[in-house]
């Protein structure tokens, strides 16, 4: 049984997201995606995670979110930090799974529609 990075010992629940099965924690509302799972929901993810930057990110994490180290719920290694159009994902380095807290699918599913509606801004902005 999985259990939640976050709330330590308690079981996360399998849950249909859009179609997906997904674990989600019935304490802290956390969600576990296995690898592709969240890319089928939030198509910019698959994007974001195929894009390898010459330049070093900037740093935008708090503090309380840099100290704060989960395992992953699927093989127990340390989740790594990804930033994503301003909000913190933790995704596993081994198996690529992706831990959200409780909000941030929706925060993540805002961004996407922000960057569908201003895609030609972004691209005119980029040359």
């Amino acid at each position: 049984m999985r259990k939640c990075p976050v709330c330590d010992d308690v079981s996360l629940v399998e849950v249909e997201l859009q179609g997906e099965e997904v674990d989600r924690c019935p304490q802290c509302n956390g969600i576990y995606f296995d690898q592709g799972e969240l890319e089928s929901i939030v198509e910019m993810i698959q994007l974001f995670l195929s894009v390898q930057l010459e330049e070093n990110e900037i740093d935008t994490f708090e503090a309380s979110e840099v100290s704060r180290q989960m395992k992953c719920p699927a093989d127990q290694s340390i989740m790594e930090k990804r930033d994503l159009g301003g909000h913190v994902m933790d995704v596993c380095p081994t198996c690529k799974g992706i831990w959200l807290d409780d909000r941030e699918i929706a925060m993540l599913k805002i961004t996407e529609y922000h960057i569908q509606q201003n895609l030609n801004l972004y691209l005119r902005l980029g040359q």
